[in-house]
C-alpha cells in the first residue's frame, strides 16, 4: 500500500512520520525512513520522543544507504581530476574557451558541478555533443563544445579506474532497493523532500514496486507559500501506479493556519498584504510590531534591543 499525506508544518509532517513508525513498529515490521541530510537529526529526535528508542526503525539518507563495490570518488576528488582533464585538453589544443591554466584552476569546481547537474538530469556526453550541433549562437556552441569533450573525458576517466561520481551513485540505489536490502520486509517513507530528481524518483518507483508499504510525508498547501514542486511529482508517480492496480491511502495533517498566523502567512513574500489587513481591521491584536530598519545593522540592533527587552519583563 502507499500512503501520501501532506501537512502545513514540518514539525506535523514528524508527527506523522512518528505516529506511522510507531503504528508499523506495533505490528512487529521493519522501517526505512529516507529524508535530506539537514533533517536526519531533528527526524530522529521526533522519533526518539515518541518511541523512547528503537531497533526497527533506521533514517537515513539515499546516500548512505547504498552499498557498492566500486569505489565512490568524492566531490573533491572529482573537481581535482576535471581540473587534470582540463589541463590536459588545454594542452593538446582542444579547448575553446579555456585559454590559460589560471581560468582552468578558478571555473574547475563550477565546471564539475555542471556535469553533476547533466547526470543527475541522466544526460550523457553523447546527448550533450549531438545537442551542441543544434545551437545557432556561436559563444554558446563552444562553451557546451568544451562542456561536451570534458564530460566525455569525465566519464571515461571513471569508468577506467572503477570509480563512480557522488552524484552518480544514486543510480545504483533502485536496484540495491531490489536485489540487496531486504526491502521487501520493510515499510519505506520519504520524509519532507523539497524537490524530487530523476534519479530519485527511480528510487522512489523501486521502493513502490518491492517495499512491504510506501509512505510519503510532505509540507504541502494550495498557498503560494508552498512550491509542492515534491509533493506533485511524488504524487504523479503514486498516479500512475495506483492507476494498476496499486492500493493508495491520501491524507491531509494538521489545521490551516487562521488568526494573526493566517494573515503573518499571507504577508510573508509581502508587508503590504500585513498592512493592508491591518488597515481593513482584521488584525485585532497587539501582537504584530512592524518596524522598517535603515540598513541590516539597525535591524539587528532593533531586535537585540526588543529580545532584551522581552526577557527583562518575562525572564
Amino acid at each position: 500500500m502507499i500512503k501520501l499525506i501532506k501537512a502545513y508544518t514540518l514539525s506535523e509532517c514528524l508527527d506523522a512520520m512518528s505516529e506511522q513508525a510507531q503504528a508499523y513498529e506495533g505490528l512487529g515490521q521493519e522501517n526505512i525512513i529516507f529524508c535530506e541530510d539537514r533533517l536526519t537529526l531533528v527526524a530522529e529526535r521526533a522519533l526518539l520522543r515518541r518511541l523512547g528508542g528503537t531497533f526497527l526503525t533506521e533514517i537515513t539518507t539515499f546516500s548512505r544507504f547504498v552499498r557498492s563495490d566500486k569505489t565512490r570518488l568524492s566531490r573533491q576528488g572529482s573537481v581535482m581530476a576535471v581540473g587534470d582533464i582540463m589541463l590536459r585538453l588545454l594542452a593538446e589544443g582542444k579547448l575553446c574557451c579555456f585559454k590559460t591554466a589560471q581560468s582552468i584552476a578558478a571555473n574547475a569546481t563550477c565546471i564539475y558541478e555542471q556535469l553533476a547537474q547533466f547526470s543527475a538530469s541522466e544526460l550523457t556526453s553523447e546527448s550533450l555533443q549531438k545537442s551542441v550541433e543544434e545551437l545557432t549562437d556561436e559563444a554558446l556552441k563552444n562553451k557546451m563544445r568544451d562542456l561536451a569533450l570534458i564530460f566525455a573525458e569525465y566519464e571515461a576517466f571513471l569508468l577506467q579506474n572503477n570509480y563512480v561520481d557522488e552524484g552518480k551513485y544514486l543510480t545504483l540505489l533502485p536496484q540495491y532497493l531490489r536485489e540487496v536490502s531486504g526491502i521487501s520486509r520493510k515499510n519505506v517513507f520519504f520524509l519532507c523532500y523539497s524537490s524530487f530528481t530523476t534519479q530519485a524518483l527511480k528510487t522512489v518507483c523501486a521502493a513502490m514496486e518491492s517495499a512491504r508499504n510506501v509512505i510519503g510525508i510532505f509540507c504541502a498547501d494550495e498557498s503560494e507559500l508552498y512550491t509542492n514542486q515534491a509533493y506533485a511529482r511524488f504524487a504523479s508517480v503514486v498516479a500512475d501506479y495506483e492507476s494498476k492496480g496499486v492500493k493508495v491511502l491520501r491524507e491531509n495533517k494538521g489545521v490551516a493556519l487562521d488568526g494573526e498566523a493566517e494573515i503573518l502567512r499571507k504577508g510573508f513574500y509581502s508587508l503590504s498584504a500585513v498592512n493592508d489587513a491591518a488597515r481593513n481591521g482584521k488584525v485585532p491584536t497587539e501582537k504584530f510590531h512592524i518596524f522598517a530598519a535603515a540598513d541590516k545593522m539597525s535591524e539587528a540592533e532593533y531586535v537585540a534591543v526588543q529580545i532584551r527587552k522581552l526577557l527583562a519583563e518575562n525572564p
